[in-house]
């Protein structure tokens, strides 16, 4: 945090700071560069988009403004608009990570067609009638938050066959059902949290740390854990 002071309330932008840093990140502060891993660096390769009138012109556009973008951002504004409905289905060859945040998405086309060697999935608050495809063989971490009851979710059974190196799997409200089947010698964790319309989940993973199933109300104890591949 910090704070300005001014006499007059209109010269507030250029008050002066009277306490704490303008811009402060989390972590120590250093004058050193910042290593090319620390995610919290404006770096070649991200693009950070916001929802707003021209959102899907910057989505078709990006093969040709940033065909080299790693790491992919769309976010809302602030509020979440229903009436923008949005599709991405662009190719993106050096893809690594994608990030969709409470933007109304109609369709998503995520495979090794258009984004071959993506590994990490985040999407929250999207809508259940999106039209979903996500076959990504490269993919090790998935996160999906808020979602809910879909007419088909066949999507999501063709992402968990797809992805053989999938490690982590993390997802609060996400109402899918009647049965979910996880396969990989990668994968280390699962958090299944509020669940509500999982009947049965079948588990086939050596290397796995941790198995998280809370609020999962309709397992009622139909969980298999396979000693061999299916």
């Amino acid at each position: 945090h910090f704070s300005k002071q001014s006499e007059d309330f209109k010269a507030k932008d250029t008050a002066p700071i009277t306490r704490g840093p303008k811009f402060c990140y989390q972590g120590g502060h250093t004058t050193k560069p910042l290593p090319d891993s620390d995610k919290r660096r404006v770096y070649d390769g991200l693009l950070v988009l916001h929802a707003g009138p021209d959102l899907q012109r910057q989505i078709d556009e990006i093969p040709n403004t940033m065909p080299n973008v790693k790491m992919l951002v769309i976010e809302s504004s602030g509020f979440y608009d229903e009436e923008n409905k949005l599709t991405l289905e662009v190719p993106m060859p050096k893809l690594q990570t994608i990030k969709l945040i409470d933007c109304a998405f109609k369709k998503i086309a995520l495979g090794d067609e258009l984004t071959p060697v993506v590994e990490e999935l985040f999407m929250q608050n999207i809508p259940y009638d999106c039209d979903l495809t996500v076959k990504l063989p490269e993919l090790k971490h998935f996160s999906m938050f808020y979602y809910d009851p879909p007419e088909d979710d066949a999507w999501l059974h063709d992402m968990l066959s797809t992805a053989k190196k999938l490690r982590t799997f993390d997802s609060y409200k996400l109402r899918v059902g009647p049965e979910l089947n996880f396969a990989s010698n990668d994968l280390e964790s699962i958090r299944l949290h509020r669940a509500e319309l999982l009947e049965s989940l079948s588990v086939y993973a050596p290397n796995l740390k941790m198995l998280n199933l809370q609020g999962c109300y309709g397992l009622d104890g139909e969980l298999t854990i396979l000693d061999s591949h299916p």
